[in-house]
């Protein structure tokens, strides 16, 4: 299973359908309840808030430089200028941005990255894809001394260049940026073009600037212990009635983050609330389109928001983003949880990494995580087909079918159940195209599926794809709603044991 980087397929990603996003179970076996499974949750929604304040950032910067500068240019030659320089791609068309969320001055650890997600923009299916690099991932890097989670790469480093390379505090944290960026590339093998940072600030500013939100409040929040705003670890009373309310921006942010006196599943509904209720305002106020409204957003961001896009790269990405909708985005994440997509980390002993609570890969080369993310990232249109799978394990090899269900749920594939073959003693692993055939596709296109042939050439690389059900498989005698079976075989048996760092 080595490293890959495989061709993209452009056959177009189906109108009615996106990558899933919901977690895989199998129907025979009650799949464990996991804490992560939380924190999953809040992340998602929190990176739709996050994604949602950088590009209207991106869209009011934008907007006000063309509108500024076109006081002192020709309409012609300020498009000529915002187009005159490609925004930067990869090989597969796609451009890269690491986008970073960090607390304000008086936020204990103010520069510690604590949100970062890759996105990758897709310019020819039009398409986001998005993956989350949990604060705990626990990296070595050569930058640094030690080892240290990555969350701190960026304040670390720069305090090391201005102290050891008597750099300025702007040229030192401009440096950290680049550092940051290389090592999130070097987790993920995906390169990263730009980046971009907001603050706490921010995310109350952006709010404000359109006048606040309307949130209709669904029940009463009384929180004792949020934070205090003056930066010490001291608290302070969050409260608010069930009903409807006007929020302006730090009556949304308290909204959003409060948690302790609710459910991580509560706070969860509320960032998607008020991110919703963020891109209903701005629409009804016309924001980008109205000079008043981006130069507020333009002053309010300019000392809370951090970015190498240039202004005409900018313009190109808000030309963009006017052709995506929120359906045209995906977002996952890495995480510890082996059940779940992107669960290749683990919490190791504490007491192994200074008491510290941490998290680290199964692989320490990246491995899985290089082949998920070039999945995720780069080829949105696999998982944009949703097709679903069963396993059978038709070996004599006990929990053969088990551990390849859980090898692919980590990379998003849909696994609805999971069991035995008709028959024990199989020797070549078979990928049964059921549905299709079932359908009455031609056998020749039934076994050209781009999902099935994604998987079975990078994740599965043997067997054989049949053209025809065997009979065992039929609906008189055999019940699934999967529209792929699985197969496996004593190849299949032997191919697991010889990958076996890739089976947890």
């Amino acid at each position: 299973m080595d490293d890959f980087k495989s061709k993209k397929i452009r056959k177009g990603l189906p109108p009615s359908k996106v990558p899933p996003k919901p977690i895989p179970v199998a129907k025979e076996k009650n799949t464990p309840h996991h804490p992560n499974v939380f924190l999953k949750l809040i992340q998602k929604h929190f990176i739709w808030t996050v994604i949602a304040i950088v590009m209207l950032t991106l869209l009011g910067k934008a907007g006000w430089k063309v509108i500024t500068l076109a006081e002192e240019f020709s309409f012609k030659e300020v498009v000529l200028s915002a187009f005159s320089e490609k925004i930067k791609t990869d090989e597969e068309n796609h451009t890269n941005i690491l986008l970073l969320g960090t607390g304000n001055a008086t936020h204990s650890g103010a520069n510690l990255t604590d949100t970062m997600i890759v996105a990758s923009i897709d310019h020819d299916l039009k398409w986001v894809s998005m993956l989350s690099i949990p604060r705990d991932f626990y990296v070595t890097i050569p930058e640094l001394y030690g080892g240290n989670r990555v969350n701190s790469i960026f304040e670390l480093y720069a305090e090391q260049a201005m102290f050891q390379e008597n750099l300025t505090e702007e040229a030192a944290y401009q440096k950290a940026y680049e550092v940051l960026a290389k090592n999130i590339s070097e987790i993920t093998g995906i390169p990263i073009h730009y980046y971009a940072r907001i603050d706490f600030d921010a995310f109350v500013e952006v709010v404000d600037s359109i006048e606040g939100i309307d949130v209709n409040i669904q029940e009463d929040i009384v929180d004792p212990f949020y934070p205090a705003e003056d930066g010490t670890l001291g608290y302070q009373t969050f409260s608010i009635k069930k009903g409807p309310h006007h929020l302006d921006g730090k009556t949304a942010l308290k909204y959003v983050r409060s948690r302790k006196t609710s459910s991580d599943f509560a706070r969860a509904n509320r960032q998607q609330e008020v991110l919703q209720a963020i891109k209903e305002k701005a629409l009804s106020l016309g924001v980008l389109t109205n000079a008043s409204k981006l130069k507020d957003l333009y002053d309010a961001f300019n000392s809370n928001f951090d970015t190498n896009l240039n202004w005409s790269e900018m313009v190109y990405l808000a030309k963009l983003a006017s052709k995506m909708g929120r359906e045209s985005v995906s977002s996952w994440v890495l995480s510890d949880d082996p059940l779940s997509a992107g669960g290749f980390l683990y919490t190791p002993e504490r007491e192994l990494y200074g008491g510290a609570y941490v998290l680290v890969p199964y692989q320490s080369d990246y491995k899985d995580i290089r082949t998920f993310a070039d999945l995720v990232l780069m080829h949105p249109e696999v998982h944009g087909n949703a097709l679903s799978y069963q396993i059978l394990n038709g070996t004599k090899v006990n929990g053969l079918a088990n551990e390849v269900m859980y090898y692919l749920q980590r990379f998003g594939f849909n696994i609805v159940r999971f069991g035995n073959a008709s028959e024990k003693g199989i020797q070549t692993t078979s990928f049964i195209p059921r549905s299709a055939l079932l359908a009455g596709q031609p056998a020749e296109e039934a076994i050209d599926q781009e999902e099935l042939n994604y998987l079975k050439t990078n994740f599965l690389p043997l067997g054989t794809v049949l053209t025809q059900i065997p009979s065992p498989y039929l609906p008189t005698d055999w019940t699934t709603e999967a529209d792929i079976i699985i197969e496996l075989g004593e190849d299949m048996a032997a191919w697991v044991k010889a990958n076996a760092q890739s089976f947890y």
